[in-house]
């Protein structure tokens, strides 16, 4: 209930409950809750009152019967606290969505309805100041704050969403295009990113997201327009967001860490001085020669003022004090630390100055040559004579020339290598040719020598049939066996 955020926090009523302390009353709830299968069983309203608008507790009372009525919610189970802040009171009402009898839980949809119904129902009823609805009425309907659990995290965090919303909203008015828009919120510390519905989401610097539009106050479509060429795929995603802002903290505390340590070197430097010279005269020019001027600030107090503009606090011993004080009664007025930091900021703007004026003493004398350049180059008909231009004309030609020999060399060598392919296709043709006419040579030699054998094979085997015939032999055995010979050499014996 958070009793630490408020003045004073008690109990209003508990309705339908067997318990009559909230903490039983929330377990009745859970316990009905769970044994259904409805997720989100308990229904959170508030009823805040303006500061000029005072109602007494009954009537507080019946503006929570309107609204349950509208609702839906009569008998239902609920429990009313009321908290006080700043001499404001107001109820916090919880009910239970679902009929213990039935199990059944009311739809909740369209509840902004109900509660606009109820607010106008509640300020007609006690005469109170007419706020401007958004769903109910027509006409002009009034900025979207921020929702409650945006506010309670720019407290944690220390931004304000209406801050937030302001400044995104100025930058949004005074550019034209996507582009403009995303350098200048970068130039103010925040990101630009996408988030996981291709939607466009403005990342603060604690790496919390808000929606562009809600921040910029304007509507969906708007954004869409302006953004409708821009390219999303450049764009970081909201986790891409949170670490190149953390990197961003940690490179600004490295920065902070860096300055603190230089701040205690330029202090010790600073009690150094003072230690090593006895009086006030000789810590002055000390101080001077270390790059220190000493003045006085708005307190009274002896400062030396570094180059850089930081001033740091210095403690003079008591010789140093007196030998002050002792100068200051002759007359001796300390500069003020305003007219110090003024006086480094005109000589900061005068060697600007003098640095700007040089430069464009350049510029001028640039010009000048150039332009004298221009005239000798129309008298002479060409800018041959620039040896820049002539050396660089030399080296191109000289480029050119080695890429000509290069493409000479390489149509030679394709030439030698087609020739060399010639030839080789010729001797390959020839001696085709040669092998040709000796194998046509050849043939007829070898036809005669196979009719020779067949001749001869032929002759043979006629007279072998002869003979078998006339010595009743038996026929030759087609395998080479040793029986053969012997059977052949026996018949012939005989």
């Amino acid at each position: 209930m958070r009793k630490g955020k408020n003045e004073r926090v008690s109990l209003k009523e508990i309705r339908g409950f067997c318990s009559e302390k909230i903490t039983g009353a929330m377990q009745e709830l859970d316990a009905i809750g769970n044994a259904s299968a409805c997720e989100n069983y308990v229904y959170h309203a508030s009823i805040n009152p303006a500061l000029s608008d005072h109602l007494t507790p009954e009537q507080m009372l019946q503006a929570v019967d309107i609204l349950e009525r509208q609702l839906k919610l009569e008998n239902h189970q609920r429990v009313i606290v009321s908290h006080e802040k700043e001499g404001r009171e107001h109820y916090h009402i919880a009910w239970n969505r679902l009929d213990p009898e039935t199990m059944t839980a009311v739809k909740m949809s369209h509840n902004y309805r109900a509660h606009e119904e109820a607010a106008r129902e509640i300020e007609r009823t006690f005469a109170l100041e007419h706020t401007q609805g958004r769903h109910t009425e027509g006409g002009p309907k009034p900025e979207r704050g921020p929702k409650q659990w945006e506010s309670d995290r720019g407290r944690r965090s220390g931004l304000d969403p209406n801050d937030i919303s302001a400044e995104v909203s100025e930058v949004w008015k005074t550019t034209d295009t996507a582009e403009a828009f995303k350098a200048e919120i970068e130039a103010r510390g925040y990101l630009l990113a996408v988030g996981k519905s291709r939607a466009f989401l403005l990342v603060d610097q604690n790496g919390d997201p808000h929606a562009l539009a809600r921040r910029a106050k304007v509507k969906g479509g708007e954004v869409k327009e302006r953004f409708a060429s821009f390219d999303r795929e450049s764009l970081p995603s909201l986790e891409e967001a949170r670490a190149t802002l953390g990197e961003r903290s940690a490179e600004a505390d490295r920065q902070k860490e860096l300055e603190k340590s230089f701040g205690a070197f330029q202090r010790a430097k600073l009690q150094k001085i003072v230690n090593d010279n006895e009086g006030f005269l000789d810590l002055s020019i000390a101080a001077q020669d270390q790059g220190f001027d000493l003045a006085s600030n708005k307190y009274g107090h002896l400062v030396a003022v570094a180059e850089s503009g930081f001033s740091y606090r210095v403690k003079p011993t008591a010789a140093q004090s007196a030998e002050l004080k002792e100068l200051q009664g002759e007359g001796l007025i300390l500069p003020s630390l305003e007219a110090i930091r003024e006086e480094r900021k005109a000589a900061k703007a005068a060697k600007k100055a003098e640095r700007e004026a040089a430069r464009a003493e350049r510029e001028a004398r640039r010009a000048e040559y150039e332009k004298r350049k221009e005239k000798r180059a129309a008298r002479l008909g060409s800018t041959l004579y620039d040896r820049g231009d002539m050396a660089s004309q030399q080296q191109d030609a000289l480029l050119h020339a080695k890429d000509r020999e290069k493409a000479k060399g390489a149509a030679a060598r394709a030439q030698q290598n087609e020739t060399l392919q010639q030839e080789k296709a010729k001797a390959a043709q020839k001696d085709r040719e040669e092998r040709a006419k000796a194998a046509q040579a050849q043939k007829p030699q070898q036809r005669g020598e196979q009719t020779e054998r067949k001749q001869r094979y032929s002759q043979s085997e006629i007279m072998q049939e002869l003979f078998r015939k006339q010595f009743s032999l038996p026929k030759e055995r087609k395998d080479n066996s040793p029986a053969r010979s012997n059977d052949w050499d026996r018949e012939r014996e005989r």
